[in-house]
This record gives C-alpha cells, structure tokens and sequence, in this order.
C-alpha cells in the first residue's frame, strides 16, 4: 500500500473502517501523520540527500514511510507493532533508532556541529532521513542538512600513525583524540 499512487488515501480508509486499531491499538492515523507522509511522497532528494540515502528506492521509501508514520511511538509500542506486521528486524532496528533519536532531540539538537555529528552518524540514514521529514523546527532541519551535506564528510588527515610519530603510545586514547581532533575541525 504505501507505494501505491494513493496510498495515503487508503491509509484513511483503512483509519475509517477501524482496521488499525484492530490490527494494533497504538497504530496513530491523524492529519499530523498524513501531512508527514505527503512530505515524504513529495519529496525529491537534493544531491546530498541522494547519496547518503540507500540506493534501492522502492525499499528505501517503504522503510521511510514506515519510520516516519511510528516515529513518534514508544520502544514497547513499536516492537508490538512490528511484530505484530510482521515486519523484518532490519526495519524495526530503523524505527526504534529514529524514535530515540526523536526521543533525545532535546539533547541532540544544541550540541555544537562536531558532537552533534558525532552524536548522529551511529544511526541509520533513513531514520536520520525521517526523522528530518518529520521535524519542523527550520534550524533543527537546517542543522540535519548541514551534517548530511558537510560535516558528516570532514576527515582530519591526521591518523593514529601521526599521533605515534609525536610520541603518543598506541592504545584505546588514539580513538579519543582523533574523535576529538575531527570534532574540532567540524566545529572550524
């Protein structure tokens, strides 16, 4: 149904005859959830969003109107609801990274660019994609766009072999600096 040409409208009828709530009671149908997927359906990705998506477009849109339409659910209503669609663990591992990331945004979003691109780029492209349709706050979608765009591209040229030429012994610190070295350099 959700790559069908009408697919929201059959969402509703769905919606209508009461079938999600018999499918599972915490599936959401509202206007907010259909004016979400209608981004989503409508939305042609820029360059930077092309190639930080997966390439599989049919797999990638149904994957990301599910993330999107359960974005907003609880841990325990998604694995009840994807279990109960029987949907594989791949997606269900999306949807529950693009709920905590929505869960978090509080202390996600006004992290400087380098922690914050740190703090994201643990989790699934479609579920930061997702997230970002379903976000309304233009600075928050700004800052998303800027990560996928730039920042989640930025790579000092120094590496561990660096660190060991100026008398750093190896070890699990080398991890530590260069993150902190890269976070610098996003953050200019």
């Amino acid at each position: 149904i959700l790559v069908e040409d009408n697919s929201i409208t059959m969402l509703g009828q769905i919606d209508e005859i009461g079938l999600f709530n018999h499918i599972h009671s915490s599936i959401p149908w509202n206007k907010n959830i259909k004016n979400r997927l209608e981004k989503l359906f409508s939305f042609t990705p820029t360059s930077g969003w092309a190639n930080y998506l997966p390439t599989d477009q049919y797999k990638a849109t149904i994957q990301s109107a599910y993330i999107t339409w359960f974005l907003k659910l609880s841990e325990i209503d998604i694995q009840k609801i994807t279990s109960r669609l029987r949907l594989k663990n791949d997606l269900r591992d999306k949807l529950l990274a693009a709920a905590k990331l929505w869960e978090n945004k509080d202390t996600v979003m006004p992290l400087l660019p380098g922690e914050f691109t740190e703090a994201i780029e643990i989790f699934p492209p479609l579920s930061i994609f997702s997230f970002w349709i379903t976000e309304r706050n233009q600075s928050s979608k700004e800052k998303i766009e800027k990560f996928v765009n730039e920042w989640r591209l930025i790579n000092p040229n120094i590496t561990g072999t660096h660190l060991k030429e100026v008398g750093i012994p190896p070890g699990p610190i080398y991890h530590f600096i260069l993150k902190k070295i890269r976070n610098a350099w996003i953050n200019g």
